[in-house]
């Protein structure tokens, strides 16, 4: 009986250590993806106040993946740092196995979003790839948007940049 509680003792400490390292390895790739969020926005409100509606479209497209796929992410780290905790309570095989059940259902709900969300941003890129609109960016031609090729979430984040360059119209007419 002994023999078994240290083996299964083992075996919890090896899972644990594996959902450690995962969690660690999630942690880089939050960052980059904040970063890239951060750049993004601000390539936006500049495309915006310059005029590139199309471009700004299209990157206001790939931000909105961007933040899905660091929702993503998020929920990686906490499904982990989840059943990291649950297998600290676990007192046999049994519950162990009902554990990571749980967490193989919810990873394979999260893998299914983040292939619709692969996809999507290869689509966003592809669109941004086209040489037809980096030639017009190189040119200064200014274009009305063509709202057609923006998602729902990629309008909202327009939206959230008018409002961002309205405000900063309205602080910078306050201080004169």
């Amino acid at each position: 009986m002994w023999r078994q509680e240290q083996r299964f003792k083992h075996d919890m400490d090896c899972v644990v250590n594996t959902l450690h390292e995962q969690v660690l390895k999630l942690i880089p790739i939050k960052t980059r993806l904040n970063t890239l969020e951060k750049h993004l926005q601000q390539e936006i409100v500049l495309d915006v106040f310059r005029g590139y509606s199309l471009h700004a479209s299209m990157l206001g497209n790939e931000l909105a993946v961007i933040r899905k796929v660091y929702r993503l992410v998020g929920d990686l780290k906490s499904i982990h740092e989840t059943v990291i905790e649950r297998i600290g309570t676990t007192r046999d095989y049994t519950e162990f196995y009902n554990t990571i059940n749980s967490m193989v259902t919810c990873l394979t709900g999260v893998q299914d979003d983040l292939t619709r969300n692969m996809l999507s941003a290869r689509r966003v890129s592809a669109d941004m790839s086209d040489p037809f609109s980096d030639r017009q960016s190189m040119l200064c031609v200014k274009q009305k948007p063509y709202f057609g090729i923006v998602t729902d979430d990629g309008l909202e984040i327009l939206e959230e940049v008018d409002l961002i360059l309205n405000m900063g119209v309205i602080c910078h007419f306050g201080h004169e």
